[in-house]
């Protein structure tokens, strides 16, 4: 093999490399979801593993104080399995009809080595909004601490 083709076919096979990653999923930890809006609302929690609903639950959340955000915290028995995880929060009301979704297949890993990851979503003037926290173990004592 000359040199320009062995050139050409490095990006197919770095696109390649990739796809074929034998890496495990990661687990769900938890959700936690912050009313930061002066009116109350009702977030609308799905969570998908694959085709199928693993979980479905639905959050009344009060309104924004100055020094106080309502929350609401998930943590289920099911969360630590390690599989692809899909997460939609959706929130209607007079100030946002929205929704994110964040599924596990989508996580930066590049900061070490990870288990599981958390979910945490935001309800603002603006939406939804989530981000993740990433965590080495999955476990949480009878507290919510973690064990680790």
């Amino acid at each position: 093999m000359n040199r320009r083709t062995l050139l050409c076919a490095l990006p197919a096979s770095t696109l390649l490399s990739g796809c074929l990653s034998s890496d495990p999923p990661y687990g769900l930890r938890r959700i936690l979801i912050i009313n930061r809006v002066e009116e109350s609302v009702t977030a609308t929690v799905d969570v998908r593993t694959g085709d199928d609903r693993t979980y479905r639950g639905e959050y009344q959340l009060d309104p924004k104080e100055p020094t106080f955000a309502d929350s609401v915290e998930i943590v289920e028995d099911w969360m630590g399995d390690r599989v692809h995880y899909d997460v939609t929060i959706s929130v209607d009301s007079t100030v946002a009809i929205s929704s994110a979704t964040s599924g596990s297949d989508t996580l930066d890993v590049s900061n070490g080595e990870i288990s599981c990851f958390e979910v945490y979503a935001s309800i603002d003037p603006d939406g939804v909004s989530i981000a993740h926290n990433y965590v080495e173990t999955c476990e949480f004592d009878v507290d919510g601490e973690s064990t680790k």
